[in-house]
């Protein structure tokens, strides 16, 4: 005959082993997440969705919108302060202080500029490229804010 107290401390390392079982399936699929993807998806609402989205990278199929008759590959313009890097993502633009190398691709020679002594970078927040029905429906290039100002 068992006892309730044999019945709780079964149920307690039934319940041990089911979160040990957990952590030994979710920890090494953790480990493999590229640690600045995971910065970037950390507060996302869907983390796995945020994960694979950035871990895709070019070779992603690209979604296109069309509107007026022009297809546009996941929009036109960036948030402020934000460079178009593909497949509708757009990231952080900041000036750091120069190293000797030179702007980071692929900002050089786009619209952006720095105060001497400091070089382009792209920073670790990033958006998603939007429709911006004054600027062209042309290929999005990497490295500028819009379609109006792309040369």
């Amino acid at each position: 005959m068992h006892t309730r107290s044999t019945f709780s401390l079964r149920r307690t390392a039934m319940r041990q082993l089911l979160v040990a079982a957990f952590f030994l399936v979710a920890v090494p699929a953790i480990a493999q997440i590229d640690p600045r993807i995971h910065k970037l998806c950390i507060e996302a609402k869907d983390y796995p969705g945020c994960v694979k989205a950035q871990s895709s990278g070019s070779n992603a199929d690209t979604r296109v919108i069309t509107q007026q008759g022009a297809a546009v590959v996941e929009g036109n313009s960036c948030p402020t302060g934000m460079a178009y890097i593909n497949g509708g993502t757009c990231q952080q633009v900041e000036c750091l202080s120069s190293s000797g190398h030179g702007h980071e691709y692929p900002l050089g020679g786009k619209d952006w500029s720095c105060p001497w002594g400091y070089e382009l970078r792209l920073g670790p927040s990033t958006a998603r490229a939007f429709l911006d029905p004054k600027c062209p429906s042309i290929e999005f290039v990497p490295g500028w804010r819009n379609t109006c100002n792309q040369k």
